[in-house]
């Protein structure tokens, strides 16, 4: 299956002119072949704490839907449920809202855990036959989240807002989080800057093995793989790390 993942400059708290850009980027990949285009956290926004203000409404969530009919598509934003926001992301399949996954670790040295509740849920969907898991971006630093996901997970997708001054810790932990679980791992950043922080880029597929198969390096665009789905059932079988890993137990 082919998946696609965007990376682009958002436009600070600019939800209007960011919806423009999610639909060009997406037909853009849809013309190149690919099934499910994936973007960075808070593709709406950039990474801002004013929830009450850049917080998403139904009309987009269904401009959302509409767009997925031409192309699947992974977008964050930030999401509010009576009184409460969240750092949320949610994958768009044929119309629908497949699943939607609020951010479990909140970033508190940056204050997000201010604004934002915490997510409860970790989320698997079945997309075209591809097993599907989104974490977001400082959840990529907690490894018990992906171990629990990983035995039903051919592909993590960690969208993320990660400045560039922690960019090699972004691309060393996106390899080792695909090593330990033999899955595939795509890490979307964005790049350009907003009012806080400059962001590099570095959105990387990679696949079970450890090997980096995309890097978006600083580039705005679209970068497209297939996911070899055989692949993994066959380093899984021939090496089965995750059938050894222990569970359950104080070491």
């Amino acid at each position: 299956m082919k998946v696609s993942i965007a990376q682009f400059d958002i436009w600070w708290e600019n939800i209007n002119e960011n919806l423009k850009m999610i639909e060009k980027i997406s037909l853009q990949a849809k013309s190149e072949g690919s099934k499910l285009v994936l973007f960075s956290e808070m593709t709406l926004s950039g990474f801002s704490m004013n929830a009450e203000k850049v917080h998403v409404t139904e009309f987009y969530i269904e401009n959302f839907k509409k767009l997925s009919k031409e192309i699947a598509i992974g977008v964050g934003y930030a999401e509010k449920d009576k009184n409460h926001f969240y750092n949320t992301y949610s994958i768009f399949v044929k119309g629908e809202k497949k699943a939607s996954y609020r951010k479990i670790h909140l970033f508190t040295h940056g204050g997000e855990d201010k604004h934002y509740e915490k997510g409860k849920q970790i989320i698997t969907i079945n997309v075209n036959g591809l097993k599907i898991t989104p974490l977001i971006c400082y959840d990529l630093r907690f490894p018990c989240v992906f171990q629990k996901a990983a035995a039903e997970t051919d592909l993590f997708v960690i969208p993320a807002s990660w400045p560039a001054k922690r960019r090699e810790h972004w691309k060393s932990l996106l390899v080792a989080r695909a090593i330990e679980n033999q899955a595939y791992v795509a890490g979307i950043n964005r790049i350009g800057r907003d009012p806080y922080f400059i962001y590099s880029g570095d959105s990387l597929i990679v696949d079970p093995w450890g090997k980096v198969v995309v890097d978006a390096k600083d580039k705005e665009g679209v970068f497209t793989v297939d996911i070899d789905i055989e692949k993994i059932k066959k380093i899984r079988e021939k090496f089965p790390v995750l059938k050894d890993r222990i569970s359950g137990i104080d070491l």
